[in-house]
Parts: structure tokens; C-alpha cells; sequence
């Protein structure tokens, strides 16, 4: 993760993509099915609440972002946030 949080600084969207990728892994790592988003969301819900709500929202951020293209102070602002979330 440090590494991804290195990458924040010239390459914030590829950063918060790494991120989430990353949990994708470490969920698949320890045997949560990753091929779908909501359940995922539902999985974490169930086994780990505290942190739903953060995995939820980074993610949408980083969806938004994607649509965006990053190209704004707003979106970067987003991805910081996001980032935070992971």
C-alpha cells in the first residue's frame, strides 16, 4: 500500500485504480468472490462493517473520476479522497 500511496503523487488516477485493485486482491486472497462489485460490498458488509461504507465510497469516486478523466482540480481533489477511503 505504501507504494500505491507513492504512486498518488504524479499518478493519482492510476494510484486510487491500484488501490482498488489491491483490495480486490487481498479480498480474493482470502476466498470473497471479486468478479462483482455489489457483492463484494455485500461480503464486506457481512464479515466487516466498519469499513464498507470507505470501500463504497472510494470506489464510486474513483468510477466518477474515470468518467472525468481526472482533469480538474475537483477530480483530484475526489481521487485524494478516495484514496483516503482505501
Amino acid at each position: 500500500m505504501e507504494t500505491v500511496q507513492a504512486e498518488f503523487v504524479d499518478e493519482p488516477q492510476q494510484a486510487v485504480e491500484s488501490a482498488d485493485a489491491l483490495l480486490q486482491q487481498l479480498m480474493a486472497e482470502r476466498g470473497y468472490p471479486v468478479e462483482d462489485f455489489g457483492q463484494r460490498v455485500a461480503d464486506l458488509s457481512a464479515g466487516h462493517p466498519e469499513v464498507v461504507q470507505n470501500y463504497r465510497a472510494g470506489h464510486a469516486l474513483v468510477e466518477a473520476s474515470k468518467e472525468s478523466n481526472g482533469d480538474n482540480g475537483e477530480a483530484t481533489r475526489d481521487l485524494r479522497q478516495a484514496m483516503d477511503n482505501y
